[in-house]
C-alpha cells in the first residue's frame, strides 16, 4: 500500500511570491524545528519560527525595487544558517540575524533566477546566461541555445566537483565542465525544474559506478529520471502526465514514507502536490495528491511544526506559506 496522509496547515503569509525563493534553516539542535525563510516580490526576505502552531517572525530584511527571484540556503557544511538571494542583478547574504554580510552587484543586464553558493564560488543562472564567479571575480559564463529555466548543482564528473545542470526551455538538460558544454539530453518537454534523487536499492551499486540520479519536471507535466556519469546521460523511468495536470514548478526528494526509500515530491502551476513512492521495480507510484489551487512556487521538506513529524513546506503565488504534515489528525485532538 503506497498511500499516504498528509494533514494541511497555513503557517504565514507575504506580498505575491514570482521566485523561487523558500528555503528552510537547519535547527541549531535537534529538540528545536526548522524556521522558514521566504523572498516576495517586494524584495523581502522573511524568516519565521512556528512556536504551539503560531508563527513568530525573526526577522524581515528591507524593501527593494525588484523581486526575490532566487535564494538559497548556504554558509559553511556543519551550519548552513546563511541566507543568499537575488534581486535583479544583485546577490545578497544575510547571517540568521538577518543582517546583510554580503552584497555583489554583478554586471549582467538579466535577473538572476538560479543561484548556488559553496565558499567563495558562486553559480547563477539570468535567462540565457549561466555565470561562474570565484570571490566575486568572473570564472566563466556560457551562453545557453534557449532559456535557462533550472539551475541545479551536481558532481556528476568526478565525485568532488559540482556540475552545472541546467534545465532550458529546448527541451534539453545540458551538463556543463565548468562553464563549457560537457554534454546534453533531449527529452519531451521544456525542463521547468531539477533536483538530485538517490534510489536507494541501486544505491551501493551506482555509488561504485560513480553514476547520479537526477530528476526534471517539464511545461508539459512529465517527471522523468536522468542517470549521469562522465561519459553520458541516459533516460531512466518518466511519469506521463496522464491526468492533464500543470507544469512542474518545484521538485524534490525525501524519504516522507519512511520506507528506506527517497520519495518523489512534485509542485506545479495549477497547484497540485503530489508524491511519488517508487514500487520494487524502482517505477514511481502517486502516493499522495493534493491541490492548492494556485501556482505553487516553492516546496520543501523539514520539521517546521513539531520536531516529530515531517512536512512539505509550500510556498503559494499568492504569498500564501503552508505545510503537509506527516502527523496524524488524532493526535492534534487534544489541543
Amino acid at each position: 500500500n503506497m498511500e499516504m496522509h498528509l494533514n494541511r496547515k497555513d503557517l504565514y503569509q507575504v506580498t505575491c511570491i514570482t521566485g523561487r525563493s523558500l528555503g528552510l534553516l537547519p535547527a541549531s539542535d535537534k529538540k528545536k524545528c526548522h524556521k522558514i525563510v521566504v523572498g516576495a516580490d517586494n524584495g523581502v526576505v522573511t524568516c519565521f519560527r512556528i512556536k504551539k502552531g503560531e508563527a513568530i517572525e525573526e526577522y524581515a530584511t528591507g524593501n527593494l525595487d525588484y523581486p526575490v527571484k532566487a535564494l538559497f540556503v548556504g554558509g559553511p557544511a556543519e551550519k548552513r544558517d546563511r541566507i543568499f538571494y537575488t534581486s535583479a542583478q544583485t546577490i545578497r547574504g544575510v547571517n540568521k540575524k538577518g543582517k546583510e554580510f554580503f552584497r555583489f552587484n554583478t554586471d549582467g543586464t538579466e535577473m538572476l533566477r538560479g543561484l548556488h553558493i559553496e565558499d567563495t564560488r558562486i553559480w547563477t543562472t539570468g535567462e540565457y546566461m549561466f555565470n561562474y564567479y570565484i570571490d566575486t571575480k568572473d570564472a566563466g559564463y556560457y551562453m545557453s541555445p534557449d532559456r535557462i529555466n533550472a539551475l541545479l548543482m551536481v558532481p556528476v564528473l568526478n565525485q568532488v566537483d559540482l556540475n552545472p545542470v541546467l534545465g532550458c526551455q529546448d527541451r534539453h538538460v545540458r551538463v556543463l565542465d565548468v562553464a563549457k558544454l560537457h554534454f546534453e539530453a533531449f527529452v519531451d518537454g521544456a525542463v521547468t525544474s531539477l533536483c538530485r534523487f538517490n534510489s536507494k536499492q541501486m544505491g551501493d551499486i551506482l555509488a561504485k559506478a560513480g553514476e547520479k540520479e537526477v530528476l526534471y519536471g517539464t511545461d508539459n507535466g512529465l517527471v522523468g529520471q536522468l542517470h549521469c556519469d562522465s561519459k553520458s546521460v541516459r533516460q531512466g523511468w518518466v511519469l506521463p502526465n496522464v491526468r492533464g495536470h500543470g507544469s512542474v514548478t518545484c521538485l524534490t526528494s525525501f524519504d516522507l514514507g519512511k520506507s528506506g526509500q527517497s520519495d518523489v515530491i512534485v509542485a506545479r502551476d495549477d497547484g497540485e502536490i503530489q508524491v511519488l513512492s517508487l514500487d520494487q521495480s524502482g517505477e514511481p507510484q502517486e502516493a499522495f495528491s493534493r491541490g492548492v489551487n494556485e501556482c505553487v512556487q516553492g516546496l520543501e521538506v523539514g520539521k517546521v511544526t513539531t520536531t516529530n513529524f515531517d512536512e512539505l513546506v509550500v510556498a503559494t503565488y499568492s504569498g500564501k506559506v503552508l505545510s503537509f504534515t506527516t502527523e496524524p489528525t488524532q493526535e492534534r485532538g487534544g489541543e
